[in-house]
């Protein structure tokens, strides 16, 4: 029997997100769920100060934790075995479902990641 995969969930504590877009609560609720459904021991729980995606915070990165404990800048990695994503606009009531899909079932909540066109303009619209 394999062990379970460790996931790294790295939530954006920069200015923007945290005093303005209310970030704090979700580091709480991530604890919460996380605790809740038995996987503290899986998931590593971080902070950031900033991604650069300020305007579409509060912004939260999930990641296959690395093999060996060492830190990462949370910056997308470049293959797909990763399982990575970037979420936007994450809300309080979004946490149990990332957590169910993604770091539970290995899905990534595709409607919470931004494509390319829409993660370059300010508001998630293309010009």
């Amino acid at each position: 029997m394999t062990e379970p995969r460790k996931y790294r969930v790295v939530v954006c504590q920069g200015p923007e997100c945290r005093e303005r877009q209310g970030s704090l609560a979700l580091d709480r609720a991530f604890r919460e769920v996380l605790r809740e459904n038995r996987l503290d021991e899986r998931v590593e729980l971080l902070s950031q100060s900033c991604f650069g995606r300020c305007s579409h915070g509060p912004n939260v990165q999930v990641m296959l934790a690395p093999a060996k404990n060492v830190f990462l800048f949370a910056t997308m990695p470049p293959s797909r075995e990763q399982n990575a994503a970037l979420y936007h606009g994450v809300k309080v009531t979004d946490v149990p479902r990332i957590v169910g899909e993604h770091i539970v079932r290995g899905n990534i909540v595709r409607d919470k990641v931004l494509g390319p066109e829409q993660a370059c303009h300010p508001g998630g619209k293309a010009k």
